[in-house]
């Protein structure tokens, strides 16, 4: 959303550029910091989580 709205150049727009250009290489290293980038979002999220609610359990 920002790419398109600002015009600037990130790394869904690299993402792309690299699909393009056939560099899985580089493709390769941005789906891995993606994935974890949402690995590690999602495991401060759950430990928030468990700090605020009591209840939960792990």
């Amino acid at each position: 959303l920002t790419e398109t709205t600002f015009e600037w150049k990130g790394i869904g727009y690299e993402l792309a550029d690299y699909l393009v250009r056939r560099d899985f290489l580089a493709v390769q290293g941005i789906v891995t910091l993606i994935a974890l980038i949402v690995g590690l979002a999602s495991f401060v999220i759950d430990v928030i989580v468990a700090l605020v609610d009591p209840r939960v359990r792990f």
